[in-house]
């Protein structure tokens, strides 16, 4: 169901080949993780499925802030170019 989607291909093609950012995207970009209490504790405490949750968990958290960093960048260059024109 990941596969070619003829609608947002369509849509795309449609606009210019601009990225499109649906409602579901830029949730994600608002969403915060929760840091669990047992994930404060040293890693040699740690049963191997609660570091394996912790590594998923950090990888997670690593994600989400490069897709904020990249929203950011695209919103300043945005707003650098809407000033240029200005």
């Amino acid at each position: 169901m990941k596969g070619d989607n003829v609608g947002q291909r369509g849509l795309k093609a449609m606009m210019g080949g601009t990225e499109l950012v649906f409602k579901k995207e830029k949730n994600a970009l608002d969403m915060e993780l929760e840091r669990e209490e047992w994930m404060d504790k040293p890693e040699d405490e740690m049963t191997d499925d609660e570091k394996m949750r912790y590594k998923e968990f950090q990888q997670k958290e690593k994600d989400l802030l490069e897709k904020r960093k990249k929203a950011w960048e695209q919103a300043l260059h945005k707003v650098k170019r809407e000033i240029l024109e200005i």
